[in-house]
C-alpha cells in the first residue's frame, strides 16, 4: 500500500488527505492545530478567469457531496460594486455562465434590496454567494486520517525527503507540502527551489445592525469585501498585501487598518461602524499570482500559493493533485496551475505581489 505523508492540515493538507485517503492511500497528516473562523469563508462564483470558475464549480460540488457538521453552506445575495471603466457585461456573462445568475442594478435598486441608503460610486451587480463551514469540515477530516500533532520541518538525504516532527523522523513513499504560507520556507530548509511568497491578511469584525449582517460585499470601488458573521455584525476586509514572515508575523490589525476600513465602510453605506476585534493571517503567493499544484522533486509534492482564495479552488487543486500523484488525469484541465509551468524558468528572487486572481479588475 502507497504510504503519503501531507504536510499541512489547512484546506489544502486537509482536502489533499481525505482524497488520498478515499482511494485507498495510507495516510498520516502532520499539522499543527488549524483554527478557522466558525463564522465560516466566502465560497465565491463570481471569479475573474474561466479555470478559476471550473474549480470553483468543481469545489461546490465537493463541499455539496460532504455528509458532515451541523451546516456546510449558506447562500447569501452578494451585490459586487466596479469602476465605471470595467466592463460590466464581461463579467454577468462569465458568472452567468457557470450558474451564478447575475445582472446589473443601479445604485437605488441595490439600496432598496439591501434595505439601506448606499453612497454613489461605480456599477452594481447583484448576484447570489455562500459561505462554507470550514471550520467544520476541516474538522470533520481530521476525525478521520491519522494525523500528528506538531510542526514539521522537511529532511533531505540520500534516501530522499522524510518529515521531522518533535524529534521523530517520518517517511514514506511520497510527500506533499500543503502547509500553507510556510511551505517557501519548509521547502527552502530542505534545498528545494519553489518560487513562493508570503503575505498578511487581515479582518476587521463591525457591528453593522440587522441588514447589512446578511449580504455579502465586493467593492472594488471602495476597496474592501464584507461577508456575514454572527446576527448584527459582519467581517471587513482590505485588497492590501503586507509581505510577512509567517512565524514570526507582525501587528496587521493596525490603528490605521482600522481606521481605513472605518472609512472604506462609510464610502459605501454613509455611516461609521462600531469596530469589534481583529484578525490576521498569512497568505502565500507565486510571481503569476496563481495557485502551484505539482512535484517539486522526486516524491516530493506541493500544493500552495492559494492567494487568498483556497475556499474557493481548494478542494478541486487537492483532487487534481491527487490524481497527478497516482498517475492518473485530472478530471480538469489545470495546466495553468503545474509548478511545471516554472520549469527551466529563472523566476525572480523577489516580485512584487499583485492582484489575487479572484479580484474583479
Amino acid at each position: 500500500m502507497l504510504r503519503a505523508i501531507v504536510i499541512g492540515g489547512g484546506i489544502a493538507g486537509s482536502f489533499i488527505s481525505h482524497f488520498l485517503q478515499e482511494t485507498g492511500v495510507d495516510v498520516l497528516m502532520i499539522s499543527e492545530k488549524t483554527t478557522y473562523p466558525p463564522i465560516g469563508l466566502i465560497h465565491s462564483m463570481l471569479l475573474r478567469f474561466d479555470t478559476d470558475m471550473e474549480l470553483a464549480k468543481r469545489t461546490l460540488e465537493i463541499y455539496r457531496s460532504l455528509d458532515c457538521c451541523s451546516w456546510v453552506l449558506k447562500e447569501y445575495p452578494a451585490y459586487t460594486f466596479i469602476g465605471e471603466e470595467v466592463d460590466i457585461n464581461k463579467y454577468i456573462r462569465l458568472w452567468s455562465s457557470y450558474g451564478s445568475d447575475s445582472r446589473e442594478i443601479t445604485i437605488e435598486e441595490a439600496s432598496k434590496l439591501m434595505g439601506i441608503k448606499l453612497m454613489p460610486g461605480g456599477r452594481a451587480i447583484i448576484s447570489k454567494d455562500r459561505l462554507v463551514n470550514i471550520a467544520g469540515i476541516v474538522n470533520h477530516i481530521r476525525s478521520r486520517v491519522k494525523v500528528i500533532n506538531g510542526f514539521a520541518r522537511l529532511k533531505r538525504n540520500a534516501a530522499g525527503f522524510s518529515a521531522l516532527v518533535n524529534g521523530t523522523e517520518y517517511r514514506g513513499d511520497i510527500i506533499i507540502v500543503a502547509a500553507g504560507a510556510i511551505n517557501g520556507k519548509l521547502l527552502g530548509d530542505a534545498g528545494v527551489s519553489v518560487p513562493l511568497k508570503s503575505y498578511g491578511c487581515r479582518a476587521l469584525l463591525l457591528l453593522v445592525g440587522p441588514k447589512l449582517d446578511k449580504a455579502i460585499i465586493y467593492d472594488y470601488v471602495n476597496h474592501f469585501y464584507m461577508r456575514p458573521a454572527t446576527p448584527l455584525t459582519a467581517s471587513i476586509g482590505d485588497e492590501e498585501s503586507p509581505l510577512v514572515d509567517p512565524l514570526n508575523m507582525p501587528n496587521l490589525v493596525t490603528p490605521d487598518f482600522i481606521t481605513s476600513m472605518k472609512n472604506s465602510f462609510k464610502s459605501r453605506f454613509g455611516k461609521t461602524p462600531i469596530s469589534l476585534l481583529g484578525r490576521q493571517g498569512a497568505c502565500e503567493s507565486s510571481p503569476d499570482m496563481f495557485p502551484i499544484i505539482g512535484e517539486a522533486a522526486t516524491g516530493l509534492y506541493i500544493m500552495g500559493a492559494l492567494n487568498g482564495y483556497g475556499a474557493e479552488i481548494g478542494p478541486a487543486l487537492a483532487e487534481a493533485l491527487v490524481s497527478i500523484v497516482l498517475g492518473g488525469k485530472p478530471r480538469l484541465d489545470v495546466s495553468r496551475y503545474l509548478l511545471s509551468r516554472y520549469a527551466g524558468a529563472v523566476f525572480p528572487s523577489d516580485w512584487e505581489i499583485g492582484h489575487e486572481p479572484h479580484e474583479v479588475l
